[in-house]
């Protein structure tokens, strides 16, 4: 366990993520994952910067599931809105982020619940006629956006930002 690093326990997920990071094998968040995870629980936006490998795509995907479980549980039956959206820069990145949904309610026992997986050109090309957005929400900044991530960072409304990493 990396020092001062909480258990996801101690980060206050639902009780069926704890069980799908624990059914995964992730014993413990890394420093990246402990940062952001409570924050995003929280409802604050999150702005974060580490190298591959570091569990971005989970500290993401962690808290935004939670959020999508609990309004299926406050409003159970079918809804024809996404519970949310995952915008990423690249093919692999959109698998990667499809396959850490995927596996996270799949040990969540929640496979009832849909993930779609669109992938549209660099270009941005329109997706094809008949596929409906059912996806994941939120956005993530590629590494190497720094000056981007910095003036999105100054937009933000006071409430909304947190304390910056050291």
């Amino acid at each position: 366990m990396a020092q001062g690093c909480p258990s996801f326990k101690e980060l206050g997920l639902d009780l069926r993520l704890l069980k799908a990071v624990q059914k995964l094998g992730l014993e413990t968040p890394t420093p990246v994952q402990a940062r952001c995870i409570p924050l995003a629980l929280a409802g604050k936006d999150v702005l974060a910067k580490a190298p591959t490998g570091s569990g971005k795509t989970y500290a993401y995907v962690v808290p935004m599931l939670q959020k999508v479980l609990t309004r299926q549980d406050a409003a159970p039956g079918p809804t024809l809105s996404p519970g949310a959206l995952v915008l990423v820069p690249t093919r692999e990145l959109c698998q990667q982020v499809y396959g850490v949904a995927r596996g996270l309610l799949g040990a969540a026992g929640a496979g009832s619940m849909r993930v779609s997986l669109l992938a549209a050109a660099a270009d941005g090309a329109a997706m094809r006629a008949g596929r409906q957005p059912d996806v994941l929400a939120d956005l993530l900044l590629s590494y190497g956006y720094g000056e981007d991530m910095a003036a999105l960072g100054e937009k933000l409304p006071p409430s909304r930002v947190s304390p910056r990493a050291a």
